[in-house]
């Protein structure tokens, strides 16, 4: 079963990977929302320890140098959200939602290698959290 804070958490990642999807960018009012929901959510509800959040943001962390190294290749928004996410949800599931995500991501650009023979095709990342959070979900894998 899905604590408040995750619940929040579905319905904001619902809503950027729709954005992703239609405009492949977040706007920065929706980062600070889910930025600010995440961090009342902790205070009401408390479902992870301090140090697992701030392990989560540093997932997050990770996910924006990538995005300067690799000169836009993993988008900034999308490491900002990870950043996010690690707020809602800790360090374990937010491990656990980037690398079911980057699974996702890969078999999917894997297919389109395939059928187009185009490795230049660029995709939004966040559609693959959501669907990573629902697998979680339901193979009830959080921990």
């Amino acid at each position: 079963m899905m604590n408040r804070a995750e619940q929040i958490f579905m319905a904001a990642l619902f809503f950027g990977a729709y954005r992703d999807i239609r405009k492949q960018s977040l706007p920065l009012w929706y980062l600070i929302v889910t930025a600010i929901t995440a961090v009342v959510a902790q205070i009401l509800w408390n479902t992870e320890s301090w140090l697992s959040l701030l392990g989560g943001v540093g997932i997050g962390f990770i996910g924006v140098a990538f995005s300067y190294f690799s000169a836009g290749k993993f988008g900034l928004g999308d490491g900002i959200f990870l950043c996010l996410s690690g707020l809602y949800l800790g360090f374990s599931k937010n491990l656990y939602l980037l690398a079911m995500g980057l699974f996702f991501s890969t078999m999917f650009a894997m297919g389109c290698f395939i059928v187009t023979k185009n490795n230049k095709k660029k995709f939004p990342f966040l559609p693959f959290l959501l669907l990573s959070d629902f697998w979680l979900i339901l193979g009830r894998i959080y921990l």
